[in-house]
Formats: structure tokens, sequence, C-alpha cells
């Protein structure tokens, strides 16, 4: 009985097919590059006291309000994209 070869799937996308004619050497060369400006995150401290900041100013405009646990959360998630929205601005004007 002959030796059935194993089974290889047919690539079906163009991206694909580019990156199996592309040699490995040239993707780790263009890897390298893509990291030659490194963009260094602000330290957790500091975006733990920003965090903090925005608690603090959110809570003084309703000073006698009770907070549910549902609401604790979902000003944690407000707090959190405002941080990222932040964070991409900065991104962003840096790499102008």
């Amino acid at each position: 009985m002959p030796a059935v070869p194993k089974f290889t799937p047919r690539i079906r996308k163009q991206k694909a097919k580019a990156r199996a004619t592309v040699p490995a050497e040239a993707q780790l060369a263009n890897t390298a590059q893509s990291n030659a400006v490194e963009i260094i995150p602000a330290s957790k401290t500091e975006a733990e006291e920003r965090r903090r900041k925005l608690r603090e100013e959110i809570r003084a405009q309703q000073p006698e309000s009770k907070v549910s646990s549902k609401k604790k959360k979902r000003l944690e998630h407000y707090i959190v994209c405002v941080l990222d929205c932040e964070a991409y601005r900065f991104r962003v004007l840096t790499s102008l």
C-alpha cells in the first residue's frame, strides 16, 4: 500500500499567501524595525494617582449620594475609559 502524504490545507487568503512567500529573515527584520521608537507608558503609580483624583472629583460633585455596587462598577469603568482616552491622545500627539 502506498504512503499517504500528510494533509495540508490549501491557503485561500491573499494575506496568508503573501506571508508564506516572504522569507522568515525578512519578517524578523520588519519586526525589529517596528520597535525602533518605543513609547514608554506612564508608571503605575502615576496612573493610580490620576485614577484616585478622578474618583475624588466625581464624588465631590455628588457628596451625599449613596453609591451602589453597580454604580461603583460603572464609575470605575468610566474612569478607565477616560484614562485610556487621555493615553491615546498623548500617544497621537507625541507621534506627530
